[in-house]
């Protein structure tokens, strides 16, 4: 089962990560190649939706921490992607993994977005 998401305090933010979230445990329950498919795809446009509306919400306050942190992510994501595709992972370990990327990145760079918010 997927991991609590904790709040940044910013509730857009924290509905966004919420919406993230869910994405991960639809893909984790997917039964076929092609929800599994489907599921990682809107992942990934959430994602990336959700990194646009973060950088736009803080605007010109936006770090260049956040903007590597992001294309780190980016990367990641698409590489275990590429992995689950070629077989080298399975759907529950990679439903894990983004659980715990997602989280990772909530409790680290997401608290850090209160202070740019004043």
């Amino acid at each position: 089962m997927g991991q609590a998401i904790h709040s940044t305090g910013i509730p857009e933010i924290d509905k966004q990560h919420q919406a993230l979230s869910a994405l991960i445990e639809y893909y984790r329950c997917a039964s076929t190649q092609l929800e599994e498919h489907e599921y990682l795809a809107r992942l990934t446009e959430s994602m990336e939706t959700h990194f646009t509306f973060v950088a736009s919400f803080f605007e010109i306050k936006f770090p260049t921490e956040f903007q590597k942190r992001q294309r780190e992510i980016r990367e990641w994501v698409a590489v275990k992607i590429e992995q689950r595709n070629l077989g080298m992972i399975a759907q529950k370990n990679l439903a894990e993994e983004l659980s715990g990327i997602l989280l990772h990145n909530v409790n680290t760079m997401g608290t850090k977005l209160r202070s740019l918010e004043s």
